[in-house]
């Protein structure tokens, strides 16, 4: 499954760290979308091998199956509409 994670803080850094110990099953992540090109999320996502991205429209181009929204409640309010 290919998934894209909105948030790039502790609980997207766990997940990745699930993924890659294989934990999670047949779990891709795809992108990670951060803030800005210059957040925390930018390193997170070269050292886990996906895409950053820092809005919708590229968080889909990656064509995931899920996304998981991982961020704190203005991103929540943001993208949920």
């Amino acid at each position: 499954m290919r998934v894209a994670i909105i948030g790039a803080g502790s609980i997207a850094r766990i997940a990745l760290e699930h993924t890659q110990r294989g934990t999670l099953g047949e779990v891709e992540v795809v992108a990670l979308m951060g803030r800005s090109a210059n957040s925390r999320g930018q390193a997170l996502a070269t050292a886990n091998g996906c895409a950053f991205v820092t809005d919708l429209d590229g968080l889909l181009a990656t064509r995931p199956d899920v996304v998981v929204e991982a961020a704190g409640h203005q991103a929540v309010h943001q993208y949920a509409e």
